[in-house]
């Protein structure tokens, strides 16, 4: 019987699991692909306190290592249930474990919206980001494309403007869907340029391969463009 168990080996799980250790309490983590989750996927962590640079990975090392060091135990499978006993909890498993702790905390995460491209995975990390604070500087005085035009979207290319050489917005939808005030905001830039009712339908990628653009957009049929 655990003190608790955490669902999830992303920063916030490992985090849990580490100040309940500290308050000695035994923990249990369960992770069903890797430990760190998303910030894996950002080659440089830049800044965090007390480090002037990372890599996601090694990040993730890091912590999984302190976890460890505190006493943490952790199992690789998959959650497919939890049961209520009388004072206590059941996590089950894909594999046909049946853990029981005091209490349960979930940090299962989040997953990015991908765009469904081929060979768009692979290019996580070598061109495709999603968070400007974390990977603008990547991009300063370069050409960027954002995806999307939600509040999200906006925010992003806000940051980027200040950055990047251009800012080229794309929209599947025949309008931008984020705050009016925000847009102002973006769209007074002189830098950003901004295309609706477009579809990204192929990603280009360079002879190391990296990505290098996207090919002209496609209109989409049933919604005519919006001329910036």
């Amino acid at each position: 019987m655990y003190d608790v168990i955490v669902i999830g080996g992303g920063p916030a799980g490992m985090t849990a699991a580490l100040y309940a250790l500290r308050n000695g309490k035994s923990a249990l983590v369960i992770e069903k692909n890797g430990f760190g989750g998303q910030i894996t996927h950002s080659p440089k962590v830049e800044n965090y306190p007390g480090t002037l640079s990372m890599s996601g990975n090694e990040f993730a090392d890091r912590t999984l290592d302190q976890i460890l060091a505190q006493g943490a135990e952790i199992e690789f499978e998959t959650v497919t249930g939890i049961e209520l006993a009388e004072n206590h909890k059941i996590v089950l498993t894909e594999e046909g474990s049946a853990f029981e702790g005091k209490t349960l905390i979930l940090a299962t995460g989040v997953k990015h919206r991908m765009l469904g491209l081929e060979g768009e995975n692979e290019l996580v990390g070598e061109g495709i980001s999603f968070c400007a604070v974390c990977d603008g500087d990547f991009y300063r005085g370069k050409t960027v494309c954002v995806a999307g035009g939600g509040n999200s979207a906006l925010q992003e290319a806000v940051l980027l403007a200040e950055k990047c050489k251009e800012v080229i917005m794309l929209q599947d939808l025949p309008v931008f869907t984020g705050e009016s005030r925000l847009q102002e905001v973006l769209f007074s830039r002189a830098n950003v340029t901004r295309y609706t009712s477009v579809k990204i339908t192929k990603l280009l990628t360079g002879e190391e391969g990296q990505l290098r653009g996207v090919p002209q957009l496609q209109h989409r049929a049933d919604m005519p463009p919006e001329i910036p």
